[in-house]
């Protein structure tokens, strides 16, 4: 039988904790971080800057996905963390969009 990739995601509980580094001198950093999900699927959620406040948009992108399709569980603005359960709304990609402010230049 012939499954579709998001299919291989384990039904089991999984624990993942990924720490990213960034150096304070650095702004305007960009991340997102995705996993693949079945609809109702749930994952738990933190995260914390120890520095500059992030942006953020917590989202999800359906398999073959109409054009400029969008659907947000959330967003945060100038924050230094968060945390929730997110609950899959559909099959496909789901994740974590996260910006820090953009480097300014004084004259």
């Amino acid at each position: 039988a012939r499954h579709r990739w998001w299919e291989r995601v384990a039904p089991r509980a999984e624990k993942h904790l990924i720490v990213l580094s960034l150096s304070a001198r650095i702004a305007g950093v960009v991340l997102d971080a995705r996993r693949p999900m079945n609809k109702d699927s749930r994952v738990r959620y933190e995260w914390v800057s120890a520095g500059s406040p992030v942006s953020f948009d917590t989202h999800g992108d359906p398999c073959d996905a109409p054009k400029n399709f969008y659907h947000s569980y959330g967003k945060g603005r100038n924050e230094l963390g968060n945390q929730g359960e997110l609950v899959a709304a559909f099959d496909g990609m789901h994740g974590w969009f996260g910006a820090t402010a953009p480097a300014t230049r004084s004259r």
